[in-house]
């Protein structure tokens, strides 16, 4: 999946699409960086697994985004300098902002499904509050495409 993706903002900027090569960089170093985070969500969603291990949950957190922080950090090495119209502080960003990223998803907690719904009409009615746990990661990721627009 890395491979794909280190090849979608190049092929953006092929496509002459200037503003979109950043986002799509930082969106491509999330996908790249979210397939390894596999160890962190599995300790921050069992917690026998942290009793087990004995550590204390912000070290135990700490060890295991290493490998997601690692691999974008290559990621965005290896991509920045060949990907034309994103410049190294748009791959800074895109390095943090997928680290943020994949953290904050992998220690969303428990969804809740009990929440209040709104009924919209031609919708139906929609959980509010699910969809505010749901948007947990997502929305950081939106955020950081607004920054990356901003930094041009």
């Amino acid at each position: 999946m890395g491979g794909v993706a280190a090849r979608c903002p190049a092929l953006v900027a092929r496509r002459r699409q200037v503003d979109w090569v950043p986002r799509v960089h930082l969106i491509c170093a999330f996908v790249a960086t979210d397939r390894l985070a596999a160890g962190l969500r599995t300790v921050c969603r069992s917690s026998a697994i942290r009793r087990a291990l004995g550590v204390p949950d912000g070290l135990l957190r700490l060890a295991h985004v290493v490998v997601p922080g690692s691999a974008a950090v290559v990621w965005c090495l290896a991509t920045t300098p060949f990907t034309p119209h994103v410049s190294w502080l748009n791959g800074v960003v895109s390095a943090v902002g997928a680290v943020a990223v994949v953290y904050r998803i992998a220690t969303r907690p428990p969804l809740d499904y009990g929440v209040a719904a709104i009924d919209f009409g031609v919708l139906g009615p929609v959980p509010i509050g699910l969809v505010m746990q749901l948007s947990r990661g997502p929305l950081l990721l939106y955020l950081l495409c607004v920054l990356q627009v901003m930094l041009g």
